[in-house]
């Protein structure tokens, strides 16, 4: 599969669909968290609405920061992650894991520091309100729910989140 190239904040992005070799640190975490076939995505200040991610901070391994930023930006939990490649940051040289999860629990949502808001939403309501959309996306998000359906065939179908 194709990914075009896309942008944050400015600087170029590149997806790769396979894992972050081994002999390279990552900078952050960013999670596909997925329910019914709709994306659980936080309005985030500074940003506007977008998936879970950030920073590994210091002593975290990647999955205690995945499982911190979905906490912290749409209060929720996970079943699981699967890794589904990496996001390299040009001119900043910073790459990202990049996972799909199955939404575990969304706990009741409070106003924060960070986070106004938490959705859970459907590709056409993303490609109109998601901050910067653009071609990579496009073709990244329908791929995170090829690989959601492969990875958790279980969660694929309507259930109920606690």
């Amino acid at each position: 599969m194709n990914f075009p190239p896309g942008e944050f904040n400015g600087y170029r992005m590149t997806f790769h669909p396979e894992p972050l070799p081994s002999d390279f640190n990552p900078a952050g975490v960013l999670v596909f968290v997925i329910h019914d076939g709709k994306f659980l995505v936080g309005n985030v200040l500074g940003r506007g609405y977008c998936i879970p991610g950030g920073g590994i901070e210091e002593g975290e391994t990647p999955d205690e920061a995945l499982e911190r930023e979905i906490w912290e930006e749409v209060k929720a939990s996970i079943f699981d992650s699967v890794q589904i490649g990496y996001f390299y940051v040009e001119k900043t040289d910073r790459y990202f894991h990049c996972y799909i999860a199955p939404v575990g629990e969304l706990l009741p949502f409070e106003i924060t520091h960070e986070t106004i808001s938490r959705k859970l939403v459907d590709l056409e309501w993303l490609r109109e309100n998601y901050f910067s959309w653009n071609d990579l996306y496009e073709v990244l998000f329908p791929y995170a729910l090829e690989q959601f359906k492969k990875h958790f065939p279980a969660h694929s179908l309507s259930t109920d989140v606690e």
